[in-house]
């Protein structure tokens, strides 16, 4: 059984959700998966809104997969033996764990003070695994990560006279936009900015828009408030570059979705598993500390790729990273594994 807070809601739950779907479908082919949430615009046959008549089938399970570490549900089913898989997506790296910083050290000590060594953790890479070792006791940490769906735009991408920028992304501390803004305000250059994304975090949005306000005549803002999941790939599709200086992604669907519609991606280095964007001339990774002149010139001198061997890069770029098929083969790894147990 997995749990998780959203599934299939079409509306919330960001990169998570859409992992934890690939992960059912993919699974589903292989072992008998039912899925407990919260919201849902899907229930059905295996797929369960939280509630008490539910918690009788819990017997019936062999594994309960929890797809978060922070919550509410998470702490909820710690208590029920069948739990086997805790799944943090990312939650504790050190830049995930800088919003709601208190809440978060609290639970982690309680955490570590009463299940210490009882859980068996799911990692998506290498640099989660050793972020888990790092701040909790795992009875052992297992590596699969994240099932992808590689689905390139057969459309072609907007060609655009003035930069369009574009920013998708809950709207808080770890997704950086107040760094965007701060770059824009140096640049000469006549920019369209726009951005997409819901309000995580009331008081920073405020600052944002605080800033945003400030912004000289040459950067043309406006936000847009949330797109709905089928919105995104022709959003991207209309602009030029995605500036995105998260603080850190477990896997970052959104930068998928931005390379899979052939727009460049600008991203902070060190901070998501999509590090080698120069390499393939689709984008860049710079580094949060270095100089903002940096950035600035990036952005300044930036051209659009447009044509047919441009678009061809962000194809074998994908293709070159991913092997889809070795991927799902390590997560039913995952499963027989912890079944060993």
């Amino acid at each position: 059984m997995i749990v998780t807070k959203h599934f299939k809601d079409h509306e919330s739950g960001g990169g998570a959700q859409k992992s934890i779907e690939l992960l059912v479908s993919k699974l589903r082919e292989r072992f008998h998966i039912e899925v407990l949430c919260k919201s849902t615009k899907d229930p059905g046959e295996w797929v369960h809104k939280l509630s008490f008549s539910f918690f009788k089938k819990i017997k019936s399970f062999d594994i309960i997969y929890l797809n978060s570490f922070f919550s509410p549900l998470t702490i909820l089913f710690l208590c029920f033996n069948k739990v086997k898989i805790i799944s943090p997506k990312g939650e504790l790296f050190d830049g995930a764990l800088k919003s709601k910083a208190l809440k978060k050290q609290i639970w982690l000590k309680i955490f570590n003070t009463l299940f210490k060594g009882k859980f068996i953790f799911h990692a998506t890479s290498l640099d989660e695994k050793k972020s888990i070792e790092k701040k909790t006791y795992p009875k052992r940490i297992i590596i699969a990560p994240d099932i992808i769906e590689l689905n390139l735009s057969k459309e072609k991408p907007s060609e655009n006279k003035t930069l369009k920028v574009v920013h998708i992304s809950r709207i808080d501390q770890k997704k950086n936009l107040l760094f965007c803004i701060n770059i824009l305000s140096k640049l000469k250059r006549q920019i369209c900015f726009d951005i997409y994304g819901d309000i995580g975090d009331k008081k920073y949005f405020d600052k944002c828009m605080s800033g945003l306000r400030k912004l000289p005549a040459n950067i043309n803002w406006n936000y847009l408030g949330q797109l709905k999941p089928n919105q995104v790939n022709n959003t991207f599709l209309e602009y030029d570059l995605f500036f995105f200086p998260t603080l850190g992604e477990n896997f970052g669907y959104v930068i998928l979705e931005s390379l899979s519609n052939y727009c460049s991606p600008l991203l902070s280095k060190g901070t998501t598993i999509f590090d080698d964007l120069d390499k393939y001339d689709i984008g860049s990774n710079l580094k949060l500390n270095e100089k903002p002149l940096k950035w600035v010139n990036y952005i300044e001198n930036f051209n659009s790729i447009k044509g047919d061997k441009d678009l061809l890069k962000f194809k074998n770029y994908l293709y070159n990273k991913f092997n889809v098929s070795k991927i799902i083969q390590l997560n039913n790894n995952l499963i027989n594994e912890v079944l060993k147990q």
